[in-house]
């Protein structure tokens, strides 16, 4: 399971800041509509 944890960490290094930045709104969108 640490290897995975690893992995992900990689995973989200290597994403462009555009698409890391548009799945941060959509968190925060979805995050909004549950209230």
């Amino acid at each position: 399971s640490g290897a995975h944890s690893e992995i992900h960490a990689i995973r989200q290094a290597t994403l462009p800041s555009a698409a890391a930045q548009s799945l941060l709104e959509l968190f925060k969108a979805q995050q909004q509509n549950c209230r």
